[in-house]
């Protein structure tokens, strides 16, 4: 995969990463009482270590995860 392949998934990862940051409440009951919240961050977390095993696969060039 090429460079700009890997720096656009990187962004990917970046911006999984900085939404939830930005959408963390200040305490549980603010994250229980909101459903949409909860799922913005869960979408998020999910996504995040997918796209860094792409990164890694993609990568090191190989057609496989690295290991």
């Amino acid at each position: 995969m090429d460079r700009e392949v890997v720096e656009q998934k990187l962004e990917s990862l970046r911006r999984c990463l900085k939404r939830i940051e930005t959408k963390c409440p200040a305490n549980a009951e603010i994250l229980m009482a909101d459903c949409d919240l909860q799922d913005i961050i869960a979408l998020n977390l999910s996504r995040a270590p997918v796209m860094r095993r792409h990164r890694r696969t993609h990568g090191r060039g190989h057609g496989r995860a690295a290991t």
